[in-house]
């Protein structure tokens, strides 16, 4: 190959190995041993991302979800009324968001069929956070788009 075609035939491979200090496995043995790799993205991100443990250990929620011809209920159980004060939700066609009120994210939940998020209506009783929405039609509606001839 032509060098001044190849990109890495000016690369200094001896500042890139200084770089990695060591961690890099020998050509030998870069088949046998992949772990190398995870422990380095883990220790990139503890260093880079200071909130990574703590979202890890964030809360988990159950739920549960009753749909009926028109609505789904999706109900979050939140036995404390204190903490589940302390949250915020947002409703997205497929999806639901839980934040804390500090904006931290704490968990995303899928929902099984779309629905129209201004519909929402949250109201906490018996234990839970209960979300009522209003199903979206089983056909995508389609909106006819002019087109132009210059």
């Amino acid at each position: 190959m032509d060098p001044r075609n190849n990109p890495f035939s000016q690369f200094d491979w001896n500042e890139f190995e200084k770089y990695f200090q060591g961690i890099l496995p020998q050509n030998s043995d870069i088949s046998k041993k992949t772990n190398w790799i995870e422990d380095y993205v883990r220790q990139v991100l503890k260093d880079n991302v200071p909130d990574m443990q703590s979202a890890s250990n964030a809360k988990r929620y159950d739920t549960e979800i009753v749909e009926t011809i028109e609505h789904l209920l999706f109900k979050i159980k939140i036995p404390d009324r204190a903490e589940a004060q302390k949250l915020k939700v947002f409703t997205a066609n497929h999806q639901i968001k839980l934040e804390s009120k500090d904006n931290r994210e704490i968990q995303w939940f899928r929902l099984p069929h779309p629905v129209d998020p201004a519909s929402c209506k949250a109201v906490y009783k018996e234990g839970a956070l209960q979300l009522l929405l209003r199903k979206l039609g089983k056909e995508e509606p389609f909106y006819q788009a002019t087109i132009e001839f210059p």
